[in-house]
């Protein structure tokens, strides 16, 4: 788990770099959906919380022009 907490900071600390257009929502809206990455991190470690996981239809397809 410690990795995917890793990553996941890593992501969040790099994401003027990573969503460098105002269109680049997706991974900002995840991200800030996910909350805080040390407080989630603490509290996996205190053993108050279990990992779940929920998918929604949030994401429009959009068909290629081509």
């Amino acid at each position: 788990m410690t990795d995917v907490f890793t990553l996941r900071r890593m992501v969040s600390d790099d994401m003027t770099s990573l969503c460098r257009s105002q269109e680049d929502t997706i991974l900002r809206d995840v991200l800030r959906e996910l909350g805080n990455p040390k407080a989630a991190e603490a509290e996996m470690s205190a053993g108050q919380a279990e990992v779940t996981l929920s998918l929604g239809g949030r994401i429009i397809a959009v068909e290629d022009k081509y």
